[in-house]
């Protein structure tokens, strides 16, 4: 007994050190480290004194003075892919019945044992192993062994007269081992098939032992199963008070506060504390990659500080910026470590690369916590950035020079038939008259003696020279879509631009001189169906790294009255436009058109020292009346101008 004990110690240290080093080189996966819960049911079969000798075990399980019902509960946990541990219990009968002995001299006993059996075991999952690690896997094959414990009660019986013959009480130790096949129905169930062989070193599980030849008795269990598997999620720290900014058109608003804040007043405030501001665009496609950019504004701090973010399951890191931190990406956690912050830097900014592993569509949140040190004492700062996984999008493949020409036809006749049911569509809501009155705040400007026409508040002029916004719509990391079908899928009339920067394809919209009008029309498409919308801006032709760059060299609250000059409509003989308004400041013709819901571009002209914005080219009166009235709808004091050979009249 003292050396059989000694084994079970070895063989419990060795499985202790094969858990922790296993552990120890995990790659951190969550999903290949579940919570598995097993329940099975099955038959046992006996090999001891108290049942004759078994040839064909296949066709004992199906006699009944053989083999007994049997049923378990496994509670298993991995510590990575192919390597885990489970307490298992073992419960129902073992049967047996004895007719000869080998002597061939009469026996006619038969047993029954009740059972309760308590095991430890390691599992392994053979295939994992050898092949890349898969979850869910159809088709699983795994061994399992270790050491148990059995109470059991034993009563044995004369075959002729069925009375009790003797009976022993008791309990064993016993060692396990056997195979398995598990079916993954999905990530969380699967169907198990097991065979497993128990060796006892106790004699009497059948109530009997041989007085000369003593051997220890030997029982399986075969048995289905049902598998449920539950996935550890990642730790979150328990946090006094979130702050959210993750919006960078947030961020470069309390720039401009800050700007704007009494420098004399500074030396009397308690210390700036460490500002967190996120960028990230608010949605993306369930297998694509994203830049999340950190900025932190730490004023003077210079001590040791810790970012960290917690992703939910299904997404990845990689590096990308780490402004001198140790970056690590473990358990689903991003850090950014600083053992002395740089003192020179009053603001750092980390960046990573966010990798969604076809994730189910919804709504994330990306939370977030710094921890930093201030003479000495410990503050936590805490952020949060909301993302939004959409539905798959159709991406129109583009895998040489030979058939582009082929999808460049198929986009644009696919855009002009969405543009033919877009403006059907909005004639059609013209039945409804909606009329949008003149701004209250700025004067309408009369045109000598026609019909004053409505005035919109006034804008900064939109230019393609110098500092311009744009509006982000999509990215694509490793990949391309097309501008054609970015607009058909997020139903964009106005341009769409492509660019290539660090390995994604960024699609934008629209072309603003001016910050607010950028915004305006970002609220526009939020408030449609591009949530993830968001400004960028442009320094001569060049996309800024940061927004307020361009926020610095952008003109603000400046008045500039066009040239003395009229402006040439490119239309020969008469023609008749519909202007729409008038304003001694430029005016964005896309913010016009959005504003007033008009199914016609609108463009931009100068007159007798006044921008003037018009609709429509027609050479008949007539068809200008018919326009005009339905542009009223929009616009009520709406007019009709005349052209001779493009000059205005």
């Amino acid at each position: 007994m003292n050396r059989f004990i000694i084994r079970l110690l070895t063989i419990a240290v060795i499985q202790i050190i094969l858990v922790g080093k296993t552990s120890a080189q995990d790659n951190n996966k969550l999903d290949q480290r579940p919570w598995s819960f097993n329940v099975n049911f099955g038959q046992t079969l006996f090999w001891g004194d108290g049942n004759n000798e078994i040839t064909n075990p296949f066709s004992a399980y199906f006699q009944s003075d053989k083999s007994a019902f049997g049923y378990g509960l496994v509670v298993q946990k991995n510590f990575n892919s192919w390597l885990g541990i489970d307490l298992q219990y073992l419960g129902g009968q073992l049967k047996g019945t004895r007719y000869t002995w080998s002597d061939d001299a009469a026996a006619n006993l038969y047993f029954n044992t009740t059972m309760h059996q308590f095991g430890l075991n390691l599992d392994i999952d053979v295939l994992d192993i050898f092949m890349k690690p898969a979850n869910p896997r159809l088709f699983n094959f795994y061994v399992r062994g270790g050491g148990a414990y059995n109470l059991y009660n034993a009563v044995e019986y004369n075959l002729l007269t069925n009375k009790e013959v003797t009976k022993s009480n008791g309990g064993a130790i016993v060692v396990d081992g056997g195979w398995g096949i598990r079916f993954d129905l999905n990530k969380k169930f699967g169907i198990t098939f097991e065979n497993i062989f128990v060796y006892a070193f106790d004699d009497l599980l059948d109530a009997h032992s041989t007085q000369y030849s003593q051997a220890n008795d030997l029982y399986a269990y075969t048995s289905l199963g049902i598998t449920y598997r539950i996935y550890p999620q990642p730790k979150k720290p328990r946090l006094e008070k979130e702050v959210d900014k993750t919006d960078p058109d947030i961020i470069a608003k309390n720039n401009e506060d800050i700007d704007k804040e009494d420098e004399n007043t500074e030396t009397s405030e308690k210390p700036k504390e460490l500002e967190v501001a996120v960028s990230v665009p608010s949605n993306l496609q369930p297998s694509d990659t994203t830049l999340v950019s950190i900025k932190l504004t730490k004023y003077d701090l210079k001590e040791n500080a810790k970012l960290q973010q917690t992703l939910p399951m299904g997404f990845s890191a990689v590096a990308n910026k780490d402004a001198g931190a140790k970056f690590s990406f473990s358990d689903q956690i991003v850090s950014f470590t600083w053992p002395e912050l740089d003192e020179s830097k009053e603001v750092i900014e980390v960046s990573y690369f966010l990798i969604s592993d076809n994730k189910d569509a919804g709504t994330y949140n990306l939370s977030g916590i710094v921890f930093y040190n201030r003479n000495g004492a410990e503050i936590i700062k805490q952020f949060k950035q909301p993302i939004k996984v959409e539905e798959p999008a159709p991406v129109i493949a583009e895998n040489n020079q030979d058939n582009s020409e082929d999808v460049v036809e198929d986009n644009t006749e696919d855009a002009n038939n969405n543009n033919t049911q877009n403006t059907t569509t909005k004639q059609t809501n013209t039945e409804k008259p909606v009329v949008n009155k003149p701004t209250t705040t700025t004067p309408v400007i009369s045109d000598n003696n026609k019909e004053s026409s409505t005035t919109v508040s006034s804008k900064p002029a939109v230019s393609t020279q110098g500092v311009v916004y744009r509006v982000q719509v999509r990215a694509i990391y490793g990949g391309k879509s097309s501008p054609a079908s970015i607009s058909r899928q997020y139903g964009i009339s106005e341009p769409i631009r492509e660019e290539f920067v660090d390995g994604y394809a960024k699609y934008t919209a629209g072309n603003f001189t001016t910050y607010e009008e950028a915004q305006a029309y970002k609220n526009q498409l939020r408030s449609n169906n591009v949530p993830g919308a968001f400004v960028v801006a442009y320094i001569d032709d060049k996309r800024a790294s940061n927004i307020n760059d361009a926020l610095n060299q952008s003109p603000r609250n400046t008045t500039s009255r066009p040239q003395e000059t009229n402006t040439v409509i490119s239309q020969s003989g008469l023609s008749y436009s519909i202007q729409i308004a008038a304003s001694s400041r430029e005016l964005s013709p896309i913010a016009l058109k959005n504003q007033f819901n008009l199914s016609e571009s609108v463009t931009k002209t100068t007159h007798n020292g006044l921008y003037k914005y018009v609709v429509g080219s027609y050479t008949s009166k007539a068809d200008a009346d018919a326009a005009l009235q339905l542009v009223k709808q929009r616009v009520a004091d709406a007019f009709i101008v005349s052209y001779k050979n493009g000059v205005r009249q």
